[in-house]
């Protein structure tokens, strides 16, 4: 062998070596992202069993969505540290030579292979649990039929005083346009926001509020989604009369007859969805984002966890977030998806969840 073969040999060598010591040092920094992400696989898969149903649901679709959002966040990130870093050189030298220097500068400082690893293994492992969380859902009522509406509902009027949240937020909500805007909102900006937070979380360098953000993303998938909505398995307002059966009144069906009205002028995806999600669950079809499951929100507490992430980052932030995350209270309510119990249970569980995985982060030491 030539002196030539044994050096290119010796840096090929060197070279794996080095990047497989930045994806142990990236599992380790991931470690507790990971065994949550584990959990939610096997409580999915032993539910999955049970229900006698596929493992994993729309697969395909969850990678595409994750890394999707992903590099658009990535993108978006890179064009303004590149226009902040150009900014900050000067002007001294022509534009297209200051981008050539700020990307150096860019590139010597996070494109490390340490960094990558951190970043592929959360995006390779992200799409599985949300896959398997998917597939959980819509096991849930086979394992354990609805059975919680109509004490959750009466619960949550308690609380009000004898009268159901939406009752009396109908006369501040009840017009088309408001609810038109409260449509797109909940099945829009929430979308948005959740994987814009979670693509912002997985692209940060190696931290604990990183490690603490990506632990809990995950522990509300597990603990809100599926094993709380499997405890307290409900299907919500819009199906009231069809769980609790015509023995009992339905206190929701004034809401759903407003709703239907606007749904004939103007269209709502809510409307569209309830009625899409239930033809799938009685006939057994399978997709991601797919199932039917109201207690506790997922849709709350994944606003409310987005919320304790940006006060982490800032104030302004977080105060801005938490407004979003009431607004998705009230959109889930007054849409009829869920109960008000639903999002008070979900929302607390979410600041627990939050508090618990900064504790978990915060002892390690990578």
């Amino acid at each position: 062998m030539s002196y030539g073969q044994l050096t290119y040999s010796a840096t090929r060598a060197d070279r794996l070596n080095g990047i497989g010591a930045a994806v142990s040092a990236a599992a380790l920094e991931c470690r507790a992202f990971l065994i949550a992400v584990t959990l939610q696989i096997l409580a999915a898969s032993v539910m999955c069993a049970v229900a006698h149903r596929p493992m994993f649901v729309g697969l395909a679709d969850s990678y595409q969505t994750f890394v999707g959002a992903g590099a658009l966040v990535g993108v978006m990130a890179l064009a303004v540290d590149l226009f902040r870093r150009r900014r900050s050189i000067g002007t001294a030298q022509p534009t297209l030579e200051n981008y050539r220097r700020a990307w150096r500068s860019f590139e010597s400082e996070w494109l490390t292979r340490e960094y990558a690893a951190n970043v592929i293994l959360v995006f390779l492992v992200a799409p599985l649990g949300f896959s398997a969380f998917s597939a959980a859902k819509q096991s849930i009522p086979i394992i354990h039929p609805f059975s919680w509406d109509e004490r959750i509902a009466a619960f949550g009027a308690s609380i009000h005083g004898g009268t159901h949240l939406w009752v009396s937020l109908q006369p501040f909500l009840a017009r088309p346009a408001v609810t038109v805007l409260m449509d797109w909102f909940y099945h829009r900006l929430w979308v948005v926001l959740l994987l814009c937070a979670f693509a912002w979380g997985a692209l940060s360098r190696p931290s604990p509020l990183r490690r603490q953000y990506l632990l809990a993303f995950v522990l509300i998938f597990f603990l809100v989604g599926t094993i709380g909505a499997l405890m307290l398995s409900s299907a919500g307002p819009a199906y009231y009369a069809r769980v609790v059966g015509a023995s009992s009144s339905n206190p929701y069906g004034p809401l759903l007859d407003y709703l239907r009205s606007v749904n004939t002028r103007a269209g709502l995806m809510s409307v569209r969805g309830q009625s899409g999600l239930w033809y799938a669950y009685t006939h057994d079809i399978e997709a991601l984002g797919f199932g039917v499951s109201a207690m506790p929100s997922v849709h709350v507490a994944s606003a409310t966890l987005v919320a304790l992430f940006g006060f982490a980052v800032s104030r302004p932030i977080g105060a801005l977030l938490a407004l979003i995350a009431i607004c998705t209270f009230v959109a889930s309510v007054a849409l009829a998806w869920h109960y008000s119990l639903d999002g008070y249970v979900g929302a607390f569980l979410a600041c627990c969840i939050w508090w618990c995985a900064g504790r978990i982060t915060s002892e390690r030491r990578v």
